[in-house]
């Protein structure tokens, strides 16, 4: 389940050389980065407490996309402006592909040492190379530390954007089945993610850089029906 974005820029916002992949992953804010207050987004629902122990008094009730900062970190926990949580419920990050992450429920490790392998990464002016990578089961997506860019280039982020989409597919279609190539797939398993990705996602045609055909679009349709 591996696929690469490979961009070469034309004009400010366009790209050409398209080819998108999956993994999996997991990443935390750093000591500097906790005493610096570090921004992070709530990726699953939780419970703000007075200390780090779910025992502890209760402090408030974070739903997915809230922020919060981050101002220190202790075995699993992270003190924020509203109290502790569990250091799991927050993004790794506070970069775009982090956001895109959080509102399908899974946090982004940068790493270009995949689950899938070792995968190039480069991020310039005129280029852009990214991969990622889904597991089975995991609450991560890991990818190239190229796509931690966050800067405002419309061609770069719309890259970031449907990598991270393919990969969030991954992850819906492995709920609703109990595997990322579900045997309904068969072969097809990423043109079949593709086309769930773009329509219930709202990525591009070709979010992983597969497409996909009316064969895989109905296959799609079925396995999300099967998560109703």
């Amino acid at each position: 389940m591996e696929s690469v974005a490979n961009y070469r820029r034309l004009t400010a916002v366009a790209v050409t050389s398209v080819l998108l992949t999956g993994v999996v992953g997991v990443v935390g804010a750093t000591s500097s980065d906790a005493a610096s207050g570090a921004s992070r987004i709530v990726v699953t629902s939780t419970v703000a407490r007075t200390q780090p122990a779910v025992s502890a008094r209760a402090t408030a009730r974070l739903d997915r996309m809230e922020r919060v900062v981050v101002t220190a970190k202790r075995a699993g926990w992270a003190k924020t402006n509203v109290g502790w949580v569990p250091t799991k419920t927050l993004s790794s990050g506070n970069r775009y592909a982090d956001n895109v992450a959080a509102e399908h429920g899974l946090r982004v490790q940068y790493t270009n040492n995949q689950a899938c392998g070792v995968r190039a990464s480069v991020n310039t002016a005129d280029a852009f190379d990214a991969s990622g990578c889904y597991v089975d089961g995991s609450p991560t997506v890991q990818l190239t530390k190229s796509a931690a860019y966050n800067g405002t280039a419309a061609w770069k982020r719309d890259a970031i954007r449907d990598l991270v989409l393919h990969e969030a597919t991954h992850a819906k279609i492995y709920a609703i089945t109990g595997s990322a190539s579900p045997r309904l797939a068969r072969t097809r398993a990423e043109q079949v993610t593709d086309a769930y990705a773009w329509k219930y996602l709202g990525a591009s045609r070709s979010a992983g850089g597969y497409g996909f055909t009316k064969a895989d679009l109905a296959k799609a349709t079925k396995i999300h029906s099967m998560g109703r």
